[in-house]
């Protein structure tokens, strides 16, 4: 090697002490170094690239990636070896095996709002990135939580011929988050870790990741502090859930009443729009005067000429005014009594309340000149009508 050791240990960032009771050469620790950071600007655009794929997801409110540092990885790979019982993956580790070894080099965090988003956001997961079916999806969780989202009967599953497992797994220090460890991908040869959480366990995850990790992991004073906060935070995640059902049923109550309606409207009718006809007549008072004109027997040219007349500033304003214009176009279709089969009319504007119901508040057709082709219009529906109850 072409450094000298004490510029090893410069240019990684390490004293002397860091490496008493590790078993790994500073050699090794430079070579893995060197090797990782010649990968910096590839890496970086296969991050950046999966992150993409991941917003895309509807479900996702937003989405953070990162390269780990050089200099953070040396540290964790002498903190992994001082704890060597516990990892054993770790006992000989070296630039040839590293990135097989060490999953989380890319780190990808896919986060939602609602835990019950969860199901859709690792189902898009799977359609749309390569999940390693031979590492366990791992779903961390805190000893006292709702884990009805994630059934025993689920932690197997199967896609696109590949088995899949998630383990449900307990932390003393309440952290909550889902855990999927991608393909490796060329030309890196990284695999990547993806986080998937709700938005108030990222709000605590930040936190406790700021003020513990690496070096105060261990200290129990901070520890009790962070759970009480875990707790506050967690009482405001099952007031959110309880929240986002009540919004759910609602939302579908909403749905099933609106095809209720839709089904109810599909009879055809002669108004260009009802809507219009009932909002006007009940709130317009000019409306009423212009119906009970009407029915003294004026005839519609003289009716359709006052409408005409009437200046916009007296009313409220033009929409009041183009409102009523439709109105008069509305009614005109219904004009004819007098020359038609009046029971064949009525029995048709009786199945329709709407239509039956402006009618009845302007009896003004009985006086109205006859339009032409209305009555094969009537007729036309009538007969619709009359085969549909058939």
């Amino acid at each position: 090697m072409n450094k000298n050791e004490s510029q090893m240990m410069f240019e990684l960032g390490l004293k002397t002490e860091d490496l008493d009771d590790v078993d790994i050469s500073l050699d090794v620790l430079y070579e893995i170094y060197t090797d990782y950071k010649k990968d910096d600007d590839l890496m970086e655009k296969q991050a950046e690239y999966r992150a993409r794929i991941l917003n895309a997801c509807k479900e996702v409110n937003s989405v953070k990636w990162r390269v780990k540092d050089p200099l953070h990885l040396i540290k964790k790979i002498i903190r992994k070896k001082k704890k060597s019982a516990d990892n054993p993956k770790y006992a000989n580790i070296n630039v040839s095996n590293y990135r097989d070894i060490i999953t989380d080099l890319i780190g990808l965090r896919a986060i939602f709002i609602f835990k019950a988003h969860w199901s859709l956001v690792d189902e898009y997961i799977f359609n749309n990135l390569n999940v390693c079916s031979d590492s366990i999806i791992t779903i961390y969780h805190a000893n006292d939580d709702d884990l009805t989202l994630f059934p025993k009967a689920s932690l197997v599953k199967k896609h696109e011929g590949l088995t899949y497992n998630y383990k449900l797994e307990q932390k003393d220090s309440r952290y909550r988050s889902i855990h999927y460890i991608l393909q490796e991908e060329k030309p890196t040869g990284c695999k990547m870790e993806l986080q998937a959480r709700s938005i108030l366990d990222e709000a605590w995850g930040e936190i406790d990741h700021h003020v513990r990790y690496p070096d105060n992991e261990d200290d129990l004073e901070l520890l009790r502090k962070m759970s009480i906060l875990n707790g506050q935070i967690s009482g405001c995640e099952e007031h959110a859930s309880q929240s986002y059902n009540y919004f759910t049923a609602l939302t579908l109550t909403k749905l099933e009443v609106r095809k209720l309606e839709d089904s109810k409207s599909e009879t055809p009718v002669v108004l260009e729009s009802e809507t219009v006809v009932t909002d006007t007549i009940e709130d317009s008072a000019n409306v009423e005067e212009y119906v009970q004109d009407a029915k003294n027997g004026d005839s519609y040219e003289s009716y359709k000429e006052l409408i005409n007349n009437i200046s916009i500033s007296s009313f409220e304003n033009k929409d009041r005014m183009e409102r009523l214009n439709k109105v008069i176009k509305s009614i005109q279709p219904l004009r004819d009594f007098e020359s038609s089969d009046k029971n064949q009319i009525q029995k048709y504007l009786k199945s329709n309340s709407t239509v039956h119901d402006a009618i009845k508040a302007s009896k003004a057709m009985e006086q109205l000149v006859p339009s032409q082709s209305v009555m094969d219009t009537i007729n036309r529906m009538s007969g619709s009508k009359d085969d549909d109850e058939s």
